[in-house]
C-alpha cells in the first residue's frame, strides 16, 4: 500500500485498494469482490488472507469465485500480504482480499 497503514479488511486490485467490512471468512459476500470484475486487467492470482490463521472459504463464495474464473489461494493474512508483495515486485497481476488480523 505504498507505505500506508490500513486498518481493517481491504481488497487490493491493481494499484487500488478498497476497504471492506468483513471481519471473518463467514462474513464474506459476493459483493466484497466486486472491484475484481471492474479491473482493467483480470488478475492472474487472487489471494484471500483469512485472518490470523488459514481458513476455508464458505462454499458459496468459493463456487462464486470459481465461476468467475478465479481459484483463490487461501492463507493467513500475513502470508498473503507477503506473497502479494513479492509477486507485485515481479510485475505479476495479482489481487488480494485481506481480512483484518486482531
Amino acid at each position: 500500500l505504498r507505505g500506508r497503514r490500513v486498518e481493517g479488511s481491504v481488497l487490493l486490485v491493481g494499484d487500488g485498494f478498497f476497504p471492506v467490512e468483513p471481519e471473518s471468512v463467514a462474513d464474506l459476500t459476493e459483493a466484497h469482490f466486486d472491484q475484481l470484475f471492474t479491473a482493467e486487467e483480470k488478475p492472474e492470482i487472487l489471494f484471500v488472507g483469512t485472518g490470523a490463521k488459514m481458513q476455508l472459504l464458505p462454499g458459496a463464495i468459493r463456487k462464486f469465485l470459481e465461476a468467475k474464473g478465479f481459484m483463490p489461494e487461501l492463507m493467513d493474512t500475513g502470508a498473503a500480504a507477503r506473497t502479494l508483495n513479492v509477486l507485485r515486485m515481479e510485475d505479476r497481476r495479482v489481487a488480494a482480499l485481506l481480512l483484518q488480523v486482531d
